[in-house]
């Protein structure tokens, strides 16, 4: 069976599913799971989901205008973000290596 759009975005996104980081998740309060769970699955109010649901025609960025407004855009790539991104999470652009070594509030306050 193929993987649903969100599995497929929170694959991109978390590519270690050791017992230690899925401990690590499964730490943080409510408010943050939800925003970071949002962020990491793409199950959120970047422009891909809406569109997946048939609720919007355009799944271009928002900021950067030359990617697809998703997670891993956002997190990763957007050039328009990379300022926010190293205030928040000390990096201009991550990569997949990087987003479990992140302290939670760090994600959690880029994600809000």
């Amino acid at each position: 069976m193929p993987l649903s759009t969100y599995e497929f975005q929170a694959q991109e996104v978390i590519s270690d599913t050791s017992p230690a980081t899925e401990a690590k998740l499964l730490s943080i309060n409510r408010t943050q799971s939800r925003v970071m769970t949002d962020l990491l699955t793409g199950n959120n109010s970047l422009r891909r989901h809406p569109y997946e649901m048939g609720l919007c025609n355009n799944t271009t960025c928002r900021k950067c205008g030359t990617e697809e407004e998703n997670s891993v855009n956002v997190l990763y790539k957007c050039e328009t973000l990379a300022s926010l991104r190293h205030a928040n999470l000390s990096f201009f652009f991550l990569y997949h290596e990087d987003i479990m070594n992140l302290n939670r509030g760090a994600i959690w306050n880029f994600g809000k």
